[in-house]
Formats: structure tokens, sequence, C-alpha cells
């Protein structure tokens, strides 16, 4: 199975599906709002972001995720979603790590569509947008990954992560504004290595309704991981690093990225499509691999996206 991702997607789905808005749906790429699932509502999704472009390496990773939300009330949502990793990339240079070892050295390529994880999380609304003013709520998720994001090499990695949701209409709810900043507390195990990590990931996005089923809009999101890895051979953290400790005392940064850019919405009775592109505008860490201000390793240049909704 091999998975190709092309912008053309976004006009293909604009126009195939058939004026509502719809509780939880995704207005942005990264960013979500506040609200939840009706009781009894039940939504599939599908997404796939990719992202695309490292230093001297053609890379493209297809995050691809299946996803089934339920309303148990009208303020508590449940979901799952499967995570399937699509990844194809060549590197020349054998400092790119660990994409040059796991592709088998020069002149090799990795080119592999993978189950990546499972993922379970509930959410719950304590504020409405529409009756309260602001809207406000929280979600826990957790996770197993088998499959390593970057390079689609083998881990074992257990995750938890708390998600809060900010969320404000405008304009007779023609103007959304939201933020969404997730905590994440990894723990990851993988030949030679492990990694006790928090993450941070800050999303923000506005959104304007521009006519009754399409919504415009522009994202920003940063992601940046706190780690020093453990070499279970010498059982030493990196010298230069300072670990992390679960749960709230932060190690070094180990890398970040910036990102910004448009999304573009659409929604009737039955279905709901969200389309993005995002470009990196910095990233940067102390082990970060740098250029012209860009994190090129750890991070990709630009993060295509598609998401589809269907109400059942």
């Amino acid at each position: 199975m091999q998975l190709r991702f092309a912008p053309s997607l976004f006009a293909i789905a604009a126009i195939a599906l058939p004026t509502v808005a719809h509780a939880d749906e995704n207005l942005w790429v990264y960013t979500r709002s506040a609200e939840t699932l009706p009781s009894g509502a039940t939504e599939l999704k599908a997404s796939v972001v990719s992202r695309r472009g490292k230093a001297d390496s053609d890379y493209v990773f297809n995050d691809i995720r299946f996803e089934a939300e339920h309303g148990v009330t009208d303020r508590l949502t449940v979901n799952g979603t499967v995570l399937v990793f699509d990844h194809d990339y060549s590197t020349t240079n054998p400092d790119l790590q660990p994409f040059f070892d796991t592709q088998g050295g020069a002149g090799g390529r990795f080119n592999k569509t993978q189950i990546g994880g499972l993922e379970v999380g509930a959410k719950y609304n304590i504020l409405s947008p529409y009756k309260d003013g602001v809207g406000l709520a929280v979600k826990v998720i957790g996770e197993h990954r088998f499959k390593y994001r970057l390079d689609g090499a083998t881990i074992n990695q257990d995750s938890i992560a708390l998600q809060a949701f900010f969320q404000k209409n405008f304009l007779n709810n023609q103007l959304v504004v939201a933020f969404s900043p997730k905590i994440e507390w990894e723990d990851r195990k993988s030949p030679g290595v492990i990694e006790k990590e928090i993450s941070l990931d800050i999303a923000a996005g506005i959104a304007y309704r521009v006519a009754p089923k399409f919504s415009i809009g522009a994202e920003f999101r940063h992601q940046s991981d706190y780690l020093s890895p453990l070499d279970t051979a010498t059982g030493e953290h990196d010298p230069n690093l300072r670990p992390t400790k679960f749960p709230f005392k932060f190690g070094s940064q180990y890398q970040n990225g910036n990102y910004l850019g448009p999304t573009i919405h659409y929604a009737n009775k039955k279905y709901w499509a969200t389309a993005g592109a995002l470009w990196q505008i910095s990233g940067g860490g102390e082990f970060a691999f740098n250029r012209n201000g860009l994190n090129v390793d750890e991070h990709e240049k630009v993060h295509l996206a598609l998401t589809l909704g269907f109400e059942l």
C-alpha cells in the first residue's frame, strides 16, 4: 500500500462534497475548537498531513489518521484513532540521523506504509462559546506507537497528553478564534536509547465564514520537545542536555519548529472537509539541524493537509 498526497486533492474534495455548522468539526489543521458532539452523535474522520522537505534529502511523510468520535453526553465526547505512517525518503548526508541509518546507508531509500499507532481520548466541554460567551474544554489522550514518526523505524512509545481548548466567536458566530495548547509526556524506547520526553504543541487559528458553506482562515502552530536521551549501553544522559523529570520538570529544549499558513473549510448537513498548507517560518533547539533559520531534520519545510468528516 502506498499513498501519495497531492495539493489537487483540496480542489477535488471541495467540488465533490455536497449549509450547516457541525459540532466539533475541524476548521483548521491542528487547532481544535471547544465544542463537543451532541449526545448519541457519531462522526468518522479521515485525515492526511503530508509533511515534506528536509535538508539534504527528498522526504515525504504522510501522517494518515482514521478516527471515530461519539457523543456520550452533550458535554463528553470520546474518540479512537488508528495512525498510519507512510514514509518515502532518501538522504545522502550521513549526519542526517536517524534517516541515513534507517534507509540502509549510502544509496539507500526508505519507502513503507505501516500502522504507526493507536490513540484514545475523552474531551469534556466546560463552557459553550454560544451560551457562555467563551468556549472552554479539556481532553485527556492516551497513545501507543509502534513506529517513529520521523523515519518509520520500529519503536515502543507510550504517551499521555492533556489538552485545553479555548474558543471565542464574533460577528454573530461568523468569525471564530480558537487556541488549543497541549502538553504530552512520552516514554519512548528504541534500540540503544530510552527517551523520557515532554512535548509542547501550541496551535491557534482564526476562521471567517465567507459563504453559508465556506470558511477561510489562518493557523499558527508551535511544536517542541524537552529531553536528554539515555544511552542504554553506558547508562548516561547526554552531558550537554538536561534530562526531563516527570511530570513537570522540563529538560533541555531538544528541538522546536513554528508553522504558519492558510486553511479553507466546507460543510453541508452530513459532510465537511478542511484543507490547509502550513510552512515552517522558524525553528531551532539544542540539537536542531538549522538552515536559514529553519529546523530541517526534526521538522519539515511544509505541511499539506486534508481532513474529511462524515456524520452518521
